[in-house]
């Protein structure tokens, strides 16, 4: 896993999925999935706020929703 990415269960997927952002408060959305190049069964996802940009990745199961 790289430096500064969590490692995130089924219980904060969805958390994240309505999670509001640390910096603004503005909403978080899902903008990149792309798959781990060291662990086949990981992949990393990224949300970014649509207001003010900030971003947060985390690593999880390539195969949880």
């Amino acid at each position: 896993m790289l430096k500064g990415h969590l490692v995130a269960t089924k219980e904060r997927l969805a958390a994240m999925a309505a999670s509001r952002c640390a910096v603004c408060s503005g909403a978080m959305a899902l903008s990149l999935v792309k798959a781990d190049p060291t662990d086949s069964a990981l992949e990393f996802r990224t949300y970014v706020c649509g207001e003010c940009g900030h971003s947060q990745t985390y690593s999880v199961n390539a195969g949880d929703s």
